[in-house]
């Protein structure tokens, strides 16, 4: 495992960080597999054998993994509250859909009137 490697994917989190604290919603599969990929790291890790400064720099990065991934499990919780909305060119709301349990999602449908017509 390089530290480049472990680089990337701490900067995709911040990237993901980032983008959902700005209320972006971000895909799912994008936050599992980036725990996934996380995961592995720390795997890799875990099968390297150090003493003295290397086992005390494998340590280190082990605990960036861990922070990475605890992080991104909070991220999860986050980003699930993100309602998705859908606008018109007008920027005014279409669709809104909020998130329910179990991934569900209703949707309300919001009609802006324009004189007697019905969106040109």
């Amino acid at each position: 495992m390089s530290l480049c490697q472990l680089d990337q994917l701490a900067d995709q989190v911040s990237a993901i960080e980032k983008s959902i604290s700005n209320g972006v919603k971000v895909p799912e599969v994008q936050i599992t597999t980036l725990i996934e990929m996380l995961m592995r790291q720390a795997i890799k890790l875990e099968s390297i054998s150090a003493e003295g400064d290397a086992s005390a720099q494998k340590n280190l990065q082990g605990k960036r993994v861990q922070k990475c991934v605890e992080t991104l499990d909070q991220l999860k919780v986050s980003n699930a509250r993100i309602s998705l909305s859908l606008l018109q060119p007008s920027g005014k709301p279409l669709i809104i859909l909020h998130p329910r349990p179990r991934g569900n999602y209703s949707i309300e449908f919001f009609l802006f009137f324009f004189g007697n017509k019905l969106f040109d």
